[in-house]
This record gives C-alpha cells, structure tokens and sequence, in this order.
C-alpha cells in the first residue's frame, strides 16, 4: 500500500523554492556486478574447441555460442531421450533458455552458426508417414504451430527466437495459458518442446513483470559482459563441418518417445546428484521470490543437463554405441554450470529486471528518466512507460514515494490547492539526474 500520510504532505509550497538535497546513490548506482563467464572447461572436446572458435569469430561472448549448442542437443534430443534419476522420476531433455543482451553484444551471429547447421539436417530428414517434413527449429510461439511441428516430430522440435523482441511478454492470456499446458506436458514428454529465446536488457521488465511467474522460472538465463576485443587476424572459423558430423551423431542415438533412450545415473552419479539436492533442499530455505522459483526447478534441471552433457561427451569419443547411462563427471559438471553459473546469471536478471522489488523499481525509474531526459513525470508516467505496466497506480505512488524520499522528484507545486490526502499529480526531476 502507498505511503498517503506521506504522499498527502509532498504538495508543501515551501519545497519549491528550496535547493535539491543530494540524490540517494542507491538510486543511480546502474552499474552491473560481475557475472562469471561460460566454464569451457565443462565442455567435453571437440565442442569446447567449437564453442570458443565460434565465438572468437562472431567476437562474442562463449556464453552465446555455448547456450545455442545446448538448446540444438535438447532440439534433436528431446523426449528421445531420458535421464532416469530413480524409477519413478525421468527427465526429457527439454531446455528452455533466456539470452540476453543488446542489439550490439554478438548474439545474432554466434547462434547463426549452430542455427546453420540445425538447417543442414533438417534438409536430411525424411518426410514422415503424414506427408509432413519432420522440422527441428520452429519460430512461431503459438500453440497450434508446435502441436503441428511436434507431430511431424514427435521426439521434438526448439522453439528458436533470436530476434530482439519481447516475445515472451507478447504473448497474450490464452497463449499464456496455452504455455502453462506445453510446460507441463514438456516435463510429461506429451509435447517436448525446447525454447532458445533472446531478449534485449530493456525488454527485461515488461517479459518478467508480465509473463506468468511458472513460465519464467523454468528459463535458463545469461547476460554476459562484453568480450575483449579479438582482431580479425586472430578470428578463424569453426569446423563447423566437424560439428555437424557431431549433432548427426546425437541425433542418431535419441530415439523416439514411444521407446526413448533411458540413461539411468550410475551408483556415483547417484551419489553425486544426492548431494546436490541436499545442499538445494537448504538454500531453498534462505531464498525469495522469483529466485526462489526459478531454484526450486533445480533439480530437474541438472538432471537435464547431466543428460546433454553425457552426450557431447560420447559424440566427440570413438565409441560407437550409444550411452547406457549417466556418468558421475557428466553429474558434477552439470551441478558446477547449474549452481556456480546460470544461478548467478539467473539472480542478476531478476535483480536488473524482476518486479517485485521497490528498490528495483525505483532504479529503474531513474534509468528510464536518464535516457528519455525526462524533467517531469506523472505516476502514468511511472506505470505506463517506465515500468512497463508491471504494477498498480497504488505500486506506482509507492515508488514514487521512494524516488521522493531519495531526493529525485519532488511535486510541482499546483496552481490551485488539492482536496487534502490526494497525491501530486506532476513531479519535478531533481536537475543533477539529468546532468
């Protein structure tokens, strides 16, 4: 609830007159926290080589070129495969995966490599029983699309939007609702489909103060730092022939859904993916909100990723066969990446983005002030076109209340006196914002 005792008394004249106090630095501190980059060393060779080569030459970061390779396995995986943690309790390989970053931070071209090659076999496949030709990379979100691509393939298809929209937060109530039923038949392999979205850091607060909260807490996220810069002597170009020879591989081993390749854990694996779920059982304790939602999908995330991880390991080997289970190296890496890189990947997104918190808010505010040199606003203002339509008028008098208190805005004195305990209506910005 808004502060009206406090809101009733920001109308005082004598306030227009006065100098501005100093701004709160809570308010303006936009710096980001260092984020870890993608562990290449997790990576079993050849695809560490790949990761980084693809990378270098699209002078990007690795976390994208490493995030699309994951996504590509989970597309031609799918429900094909499964990674059996107890008898009970299977997981398909099925990620979803958030990328952000801006227009300039090289996401387009380190996932037009892995996209390339996702092409090329698709131009492999046969067409199926009903005429259709099977497809890996589907772009359109809607449900009728997926249900259609998923029967012409039924291990499963990627869901692949690379372009820098707020697609995630455009979807409407019944597509929502419609997402709510592909999630839960996705971990149910009724409807396995994987998603690789991208996201600009400015579509961050419309995408999660819109999208439903079970939707976003499945995603896997990074926002990585710029790369140094790599002169173009020193970029070549991947073996991209050599990685598609790779994903032929994978894709040969999945199966299909009705007889999946089960990869049970080992005895060592086992013991390794236990101690994981006992230190997540006491972390959930000490988390909140959306970190906690996204935390409390843990577990069937590593499970997930101990499956990929196992199978970029056996296509870069010379044994033939495929896998008959997962591997306690495959376990502790996929515990490692989880817990010591997409969990802080994931809590610096929610923290620049998530809208569940005042101070959150308010600096966002300020950073919208600062781009648009904005020197009045109203609490529309604040709700519409700062914050995105995320929160109520009641939320928005609340962060205006904030922004008040840090000696950012303060009302414009009105011209006529206002019935008492009504807001102020237009807010003056502290000049040194903007300066």
């Amino acid at each position: 609830m808004p502060d009206t005792h406090l809101t009733s008394n920001f109308g005082h004249s004598g306030l227009a007159g006065q100098d501005w106090p100093e701004i709160d630095l809570a308010l303006i501190d936009d710096g980001r926290r260092a984020v870890p980059l993608f562990p290449l060393d997790l990576l079993p060779m050849p695809w560490r080589s790949w990761v980084s080569e693809t990378a270098r030459s699209a002078g990007a970061p690795v976390d994208y070129a490493a995030q699309a390779l994951l996504g590509a396995v989970a597309g031609l995986c799918g429900a094909g495969v499964l990674v059996r943690v107890t008898p009970s309790w299977r997981e398909p390989l099925v990620l979803w995966q958030v990328l952000v970053g801006r227009a300039s931070s090289g996401k387009s071209p380190a996932l037009a490599s892995m996209r390339g090659l996702l092409g090329r076999l698709e131009s492999e496949q046969k067409v199926g029983d009903g005429g259709a030709m099977p497809r890996i990379v589907v772009t359109d979100p809607a449900l009728d699309a997926l249900v259609e691509a998923s029967a012409a393939n039924p291990r499963g298809v990627v869901l692949w939007r690379d372009e820098p929209t707020a697609w995630l937060a455009e979807l409407d109530p019944s597509s929502v609702d419609s997402w709510r039923g592909v999630a839960a038949t996705a971990d149910g392999v009724g409807l396995p489909v994987s998603v690789l979205g991208s996201l600009r850091p400015e579509h961050l607060t419309a995408t999660l103060g819109k999208a439903d909260a079970a939707l976003t807490a499945r995603f896997l996220y990074t926002w990585p730092d710029p790369p140094p810069y790599c002169a173009l002597a020193d970029r070549r170009p991947p073996n991209d022939d050599l990685a598609l020879d790779l994903l032929r591989k994978i894709h040969r081993g999945a199966r299909t859904p009705i007889n999946p390749l089960v990869l049970p854990l080992d005895a060592e694996a086992a013991k390794a993916f236990d101690a994981f779920l006992a230190r997540l059982h006491r972390d959930l304790g000490q988390a909140e909100g959306m970190e906690a939602d996204w935390m409390g999908k843990g577990s069937g995330t590593v499970a997930r990723l101990a499956g990929l991880l196992q199978l970029l390991a056996w296509s870069g080997s010379d044994t033939g066969a495929v896998p008959t289970h997962v591997g306690a190296p495959a376990v502790q890496a996929a515990v490692e990446l989880w817990h010591d890189y997409f969990r802080l990947h994931a809590a610096f997104v929610f923290e620049r983005g998530g809208p569940d918190d005042l101070l959150r808010q308010a600096r966002r505010v300020v950073h919208w002030l600062k781009v648009n040199r904005r020197g009045e606003l109203s609490r529309e203002d604040v709700r519409c076109q700062a914050l995105h339509r995320a929160v109520n008028a009641g939320r928005a008098e609340s962060v205006l209340a904030r922004l008040y208190a840090g000696n950012v805005v303060r009302p414009v004195r009105p011209t006529e006196p206002r019935p008492p305990g009504r807001p102020a209506e237009r807010w003056q910005v502290n000049p040194a914002l903007l300066s």
